[in-house]
């Protein structure tokens, strides 16, 4: 092969790793114990100058039950978030339940709770 199209495939090579560039994974519970901690990291890390808007943070959540404050917010641009579950397909191809032990659970902490009436003050007319 000679040297010119060595030198186009490495351009080109380059310039399409830089289109699907990504930044970094972060890794919920490898290393962060909650995901608005991952999320919180993944802020701070795209104020950083060594980072390019146009990388992506990936956030892996492994399967399981996570206890978190709502609302999470995702207000980090380029930011994906994404967890285990897999989906059973039906002949549609829609989902119709998840897979078993591959679900990614989260539960609002503190418990989200409507009031009740019996606590609530009754209107009298």
């Amino acid at each position: 092969m000679n040297s010119k199209i060595r030198v186009m495939l490495g351009l080109l090579l380059c310039a399409a790793s830089a289109f699907y560039a990504r930044a970094e994974d972060l890794y919920v519970p490898g290393q962060f114990a909650t995901i608005q901690a991952a999320i919180a990291q993944a802020r701070l890390d795209r104020l950083s100058p060594s980072l390019s808007p146009n990388e992506t943070i990936v956030i892996h959540v492994a399967a399981g039950l996570y206890a978190e404050t709502l609302p999470l917010i995702l207000d980090v641009p380029n930011l994906t978030l994404q967890g285990a579950t897999s989906l059973n397909i039906d002949v549609d191809g829609l989902p119709t339940s998840s897979g078993g032990s591959t679900e990614t659970r989260i539960i609002a902490q503190p418990p989200l709770h409507k009031p009740s009436f019996s606590s609530a003050r009754r209107a009298k007319i």
